[in-house]
């Protein structure tokens, strides 16, 4: 199984690789688990209904293991804290419009008191009208030994990612550019 930045490669070559019309993006109807079974533990897939939801259509088991709850069914704004929905929805919606990559790191506290670094590196998927409807993505998470030696203060209560700190966020140019510019983190 990949690990740490070859996930991410990895990902980047299976998403340059799928079946698409020419000068557009892949289709999520040639998602499956036969597509790439070593990234399938990191693979999370979800479906963007509206604003603030992004139905959670498969999160990968190494994913679910972490987090140590189901994510696959729910909402993934319901894992995030209130006040940044408004950042992540700007942030999803321009790698959408513009297909590109957005790749975010967090420092996240664990209830275990360590800090881990979750990496998340997600591209746009095509419904079957050619519309950026989906989000497939990769993640993974490591111990960070820095921040676990310091003291954290917890906030949030017990949402997924409510007391992560985003600590690196850009978009990767996948053939179409990218976003002129971040949006602003609140």
């Amino acid at each position: 199984m990949p690990t740490g930045d070859k996930i991410f490669r990895k990902f980047l070559e299976l998403w340059h690789a799928m079946p698409r019309e020419e000068g557009k993006i892949p289709f999520r109807r040639d998602v499956g688990p036969s597509l790439a079974p070593a990234l399938m533990p990191h693979v999370f897939l979800g479906r963007v209904n509206g604003k603030f939801d992004i139905e959670i259509r498969l999160m990968g088991s190494a994913l679910e293991d972490s987090t140590n709850f189901r994510l696959t069914g729910t909402n993934y704004f319901d894992q995030l804290h209130p006040s940044t929905w408004p950042f992540y929805e700007r942030f999803i919606f321009a790698y959408r419009a513009q297909p590109c990559a957005g790749r975010v790191t967090r420092h996240v506290v664990g209830s275990d008191g360590l800090t881990y670094d979750l990496h998340t590196l997600a591209a746009p998927l095509a419904d079957d009208d050619g519309t950026a409807r989906y989000i497939m993505g990769v993640s993974y998470m490591a111990t960070n030994h820095a921040k676990s030696a310091e003291r954290h203060v917890r906030g949030f209560g017990a949402t997924g990612l409510g007391n992560a700190q985003i600590v690196d966020v850009r978009y990767l140019d996948l053939g179409f550019g990218v976003p002129p510019s971040l949006p602003p983190r609140e």
